[in-house]
């Protein structure tokens, strides 16, 4: 007579083998995906690499700004390291009621805040005085590069200040409408004072003018309504600022209107780490320790910068003098690894 087998001596079915090895699967999976990340090894850097580059490019297509990418020489406690440039935007000021808690704003008598501006309300110093931009808070470090952009009304005739921040610069504009800027920059050890200046009526009187002054990779240049009219050489790195900036006229000389100012500066991010046995070669110029100026540029689109980069760009990982591994960055296409 036949005997059944009890619960506990039944076999496994088929669905129940596969659910098992599925799960052994995912696991191994995981297992093996921490085990990239702990030593990521040139599979992971090209990973990394991949991801670093992309993401540059969507950074500079979301700020309208350009992005660049170098390495990092190692030091006594830190390793080599990939590093990107980008622009943000740190101070901003439209003297709009709606946003006076956010912008910070501390007006000196006699400027008023809330009346005609070029864009809504703007900030009134036609009888002199201006206003201290402390903005968010934190203290703005503008060491890479410096972009700042202001809109300014002047009465005929005045001369004076248009912006004091004390430690970094300084805008005046002259009695025949010539506009002066002195720049405290230099190697990052000692600093020194570049001035520069415009030719004489520039800013006329009586009418809006847009203002842009950008500080970065040693030059300084200042926009006037879209129009170059400034230029100069300064030092590679610029001095950290002691206090927030003064736009207007603190002795009370200079009266006018000013509306929508804007400061954005440079600011550096890691990468991946690179190691002594690991590295990313380019062909390109290379500084004083043998490492490529920049290895990357890409424009306000994110698109590779032409001009730095006439041709596409192939990035080679390096591990123990073989090569494992390559990357080709090209103008318009997403990065593709060999």
């Amino acid at each position: 007579m036949p005997t059944s087998l009890s619960k506990t001596q039944r076999g496994f079915t088929l669905v129940e083998l596969m659910l098992v090895l599925l799960v052994i699967g995912v696991m191994m999976g995981l297992g093996m995906y921490g085990i990239d990340r702990m030593d990521p090894g040139s599979r992971g850097l090209q990973s990394s690499l991949i991801a670093f580059v992309e993401s540059s490019r969507d950074r500079a297509r979301a700020t309208g700004r350009p992005v660049s990418i170098t390495v990092q020489p190692p030091t006594e406690t830190d390793p080599a390291r990939l590093v990107r440039r980008i622009w943000r935007r740190r101070l901003e000021a439209t003297f709009e009621d709606a946003a006076a808690v956010r912008e910070n704003i501390l007006l000196a008598d006699p400027a008023t805040a809330g009346g005609s501006g070029r864009c809504g309300a703007g900030l009134d110093a036609r009888q002199g005085g201006g206003a201290t931009l402390e903005g968010r808070g934190g203290v703005l470090r503008p060491r890479y590069g410096l972009s700042l952009t202001f809109d300014v009304l002047p009465e005929l005739g005045t001369a004076g200040s248009l912006l004091e921040w004390p430690g970094l610069l300084s805008m005046r504009v002259r009695q025949d409408g010539s506009l002066h800027v002195d720049l405290h920059a230099g190697d990052g050890d000692q600093f020194v004072l570049h001035r520069v200046q415009s030719a004489p009526s520039a800013l006329e009187p009586n009418r809006w003018h847009h203002i842009r002054l950008d500080a970065e990779n040693a030059r300084i240049t200042l926009w006037l309504n879209g129009k170059l009219v400034l230029s100069g050489d300064s030092g590679r790195l610029l001095a950290e600022p002691e206090s927030a900036p003064f736009l207007g006229d603190p002795t009370g000389r200079f009266q006018g209107r000013f509306d929508e100012f804007s400061a954005w500066v440079v600011m550096q991010e890691a990468g991946p780490e690179l190691r002594d046995d690991l590295l990313v070669v380019w062909e390109g110029p290379l500084d004083s320790q043998g490492n490529p100026q920049t290895l990357l540029s890409f424009d306000r689109d994110g698109l590779l910068d032409r001009v730095a980069h006439p041709a596409e760009v192939e990035l080679h990982i390096v591990a123990m003098g073989d090569e494992v591994g390559s990357l080709v960055v090209g103008r318009f296409t997403e990065e593709v690894a060999l």
